[in-house]
């Protein structure tokens, strides 16, 4: 028993010392993070809230690639890990610079980079600078090489559709961001001489943004040439920053920011039932909504997973940041006027959405998912003048009869021609009966 007893207790013995060396090597990373952070009441990446995850945790989690700290090492995101080491390779080549001199340069730029995450980073200095190191020659070159095609036949990221797309819509989540400047040093290093002469950062990740969204008014000129900093006092931190500055950056507000009194509008099948028309706009711009007359103008919008993944990771941004919440207002009128399939089809039968889902019903409940995730203030909304016009509109009676006898009476050539043909025997009934008043008397 004696031997038994000695040999639990070595056990139990070996598995204390196993966790003070694990505590001691967390509180010696913690003082460690503590000397480099700098005081802050503002960082540019963090965690999503859980409020946000549990509405929609796709839309927050990686699916085949790891960029920076937070989702690093997961298991579902390892066999990335060779092809972003293949990247690496490629844009030493293309630098003309050894991985030695490469390493040196990341390493002095340690404490700022961490000092962009929200939460104390847990690896180890070595580990950290190699995550930075090979992130960003992967991201920086991913969109050098979606800007240039020069791909070849064994990269197996474009080479893969379903690969690319998910690797596309994982750069765009708020968890799986770079410091922005570490990218912006990281093209400081391409020593050769561009082919245009004009090649700049801007420009590549416009075009690699531009095939992430879809969205076609990220490649005006404005965007392009123009400084980032526009609309904002500091440069952008990482790509939904750049994302978030060049949206509002091409959007010139036509319906100023200020106090609602409601903050619910009649849906689009209420609006139809009510007569409004509706009509794609002729603007690029998702928040350019209009109504005019009677009309209802709404920018063409696609409706998918990627759409979702990008809208949702807008929407954590902006309600982390000292920003106008343009994507939270966007996404809560749109919730207000699609509460259900009919609203969809509508919108589709107008050419307005392009539903890429499996059907109109899983189309309204993404858009209900993303309502669910708005921070909105009735106070500050940008869509408030839009608001109370609609629901002017749809509360006078004489919309709702217009609409009415227009859908029964005069939807098509059939019911016009009935209708004439009724008014006419009604007339005719009417003369014959004066007609025989006049003779009786």
């Amino acid at each position: 028993m004696d031997s038994e007893h000695k040999a639990i207790s070595d056990e139990v013995s070996d598995d204390i010392n196993k966790l003070v060396q694990t505590l001691r090597r967390k509180t010696e990373m913690l003082k460690y993070n503590k000397t480099l952070r700098r005081k802050s009441s503002h960082w540019g990446i963090y965690r999503v809230s859980p409020r946000l995850r549990d509405l929609n945790k796709k839309a927050y989690t990686p699916e085949v690639v790891s960029i920076g700290p937070y989702h690093h090492g997961k298991h579902e995101l390892r066999v990335m890990e060779e092809h972003k080491r293949r990247y690496l390779v490629d844009f030493l080549q293309r630098c003309e610079i050894s991985l030695e001199e490469y390493i040196e340069s990341i390493q002095e730029l340690e404490v700022p980079l961490r000092n962009v995450y929200a939460e104390i980073i847990e690896h180890s200095r070595v580990k950290f600078i190699e995550i930075m190191a090979v992130d960003g020659a992967f991201l920086l070159e991913y969109f050098l090489k979606g800007f240039s095609g020069d791909c070849s036949s064994n990269d197996h990221i474009p080479n893969r559709q379903r690969l690319a797309l998910d690797v596309r819509y994982d750069i765009l989540m708020i968890e799986n961001q770079l410091p922005f400047f570490l990218l912006e040093f990281l093209f400081e290093l391409l020593k050769k001489p561009q082919p245009d002469g004009g090649l700049s950062l801007t420009k590549i990740v416009v075009k690699g943004l531009k095939d992430a969204t879809g969205w076609e008014w990220l490649a005006i000129d404005n965007i392009i040439n123009g400084d980032m900093e526009v609309n904002r006092d500091m440069e952008a931190e990482h790509l939904i920053d750049f994302l978030d500055i060049c949206q509002q950056h091409s959007y010139v507000a036509s319906d100023e920011r200020r106090e609602c009194e409601s903050l619910t509008t009649p849906t689009i099948s209420e609006l139809h039932r009510a007569g409004v028309k509706f009509k794609p706009s002729s603007s690029k711009w998702l928040y350019d909504v209009k109504f005019n007359n009677g009309i209802l103008e709404i920018p063409n919008l696609k409706l998918g997973d990627g759409q979702t993944i990008v809208m949702s990771n807008l929407q954590a941004f902006e309600q982390g940041h000292f920003t106008y919440k343009y994507m939270n207002a966007y996404t809560y009128i749109i919730d207000m006027l699609i509460n259900n399939e009919e609203d969809v089809e509508l919108l589709v039968k107008n050419g307005i959405v392009e539903n890429w889902l499996h059907d109109n019903r899983a189309a309204a409940a993404m858009i209900n998912d993303l309502g669910k995730g708005c921070l909105v203030t009735s106070y500050d909304l940008h869509f408030a003048g839009l608001i109370q016009d609609l629901n002017a509109y749809y509360k006078k009676p004489w919309n709702k009869w217009k609409a009415t006898l227009k859908e029964k009476y005069f939807s098509s050539p059939w019911t016009v021609i009935s209708v004439i043909a009724a008014a006419f025997l009604l007339l005719l009934a009417i003369i014959q009966t004066v007609m025989s008043t006049l003779q009786i008397v």
